[in-house]
Parts: C-alpha cells; structure tokens; sequence
C-alpha cells in the first residue's frame, strides 16, 4: 500500500504545475454498478468529442461499456464541464442482482445512454466526475434500468486551453 501512495505522490509531485483544465486522456477508477476501470479519450485537437469505455465488475458479473460523449462548459467555471451521449454494452449479471427471480449467470446486451458533469483540477492531474446512465437490453432480461457512479482519473496530455 505504501508503494501505491508514493506512486500516486510522486506523480503528483512532477506533474506540470502550469497544466491546463482540458485533458486529452485521463484513466481511472469507477464506483457504481460494482467497481470498474475506466479511459476517457478526446477526439482531434482542442475537441469536445470523446470516446469513453468502462469495465465495471460485480460479485458474479461484469459490464463492458462504450460511449461517444459530447462535452460542454458548465456554469462559466474553470475546469467544470457538463457532458452526454451513449452507446453500446455487453455484460453478464451474476448472483448479485436487484431481481432474484433471473437466471444466473444472465448474458445482457443494449444501448446506454450517459450524462453527467466533471471537474479537472487546475494544478493537478485529477479528475472527478459524477453521471447517471438509463440502459434498455435488447438480449438478456429485456428492461429498462439505470445505473451511475462517481469516477476518479489520472489526467494525460493536457490539451491546449480554449480561450
């Protein structure tokens, strides 16, 4: 555990202190259905496009997740941008679920849909984000559900600030 605090320290530490609010990559940690990886992903330079994936694990199961996202400055606030889009995943529920009546394991698949805010700190490669996702499978238990989470990311390439 110490080796992981000072990992975390040290990249902190040497990180530009001159960083903008934009990122071009960012890596992370996610908690909502369960606990899960997760990689956001400008498109272009100076862009308000990104990709994100999502690989969230729960007791007996895994969501696989993928995004298109559209990005949008929220309150006139440095760093705090409001986001959405969606699109496709693939998982399989396991013994875990809301509904006890369900096979197990279940393979589900559908379209998700994502909104949500996120704040990048200033002088820091941190960024933090909040959303809410409505889902529909298509294969699998057929229903409408919703999940969403808080999401923590190590930010890379700062893009270029947009003034």
């Amino acid at each position: 555990m110490k080796k992981i605090y000072t990992l975390v320290f040290g990249m902190l530490f040497f990180y530009n202190a001159n960083a903008q609010f934009y990122y071009k990559t960012a890596v992370g940690l996610k908690i909502g259905w369960g606990i899960g990886l997760n990689a956001k992903h400008f498109i272009g330079e100076n862009s308000d496009h990104a990709v994100e994936v999502a690989l969230d694990f729960q007791k007996g199961g895994f969501m696989l997740n993928g995004y298109y996202e559209y990005h949008l400055e929220a309150f006139k606030a440095d760093g705090l941008r409001w986001y959405f889009g969606g699109g496709p995943y693939i998982g399989v529920w396991g013994d875990n679920q809301w509904n006890k009546t369900m096979k197990s394991p279940l393979f589900v698949s559908g379209v998700v849909a994502i909104m949500g805010i996120e704040y990048t700190l200033e002088n820091y490669p941190i960024n933090i984000s909040l959303d809410l996702q409505p889902r529909y499978n298509f294969i699998g238990s057929s229903q409408m559900w919703a999940t969403g989470g808080i999401t923590l990311r190590y930010t890379f390439k700062e893009k270029e600030d947009e003034e």
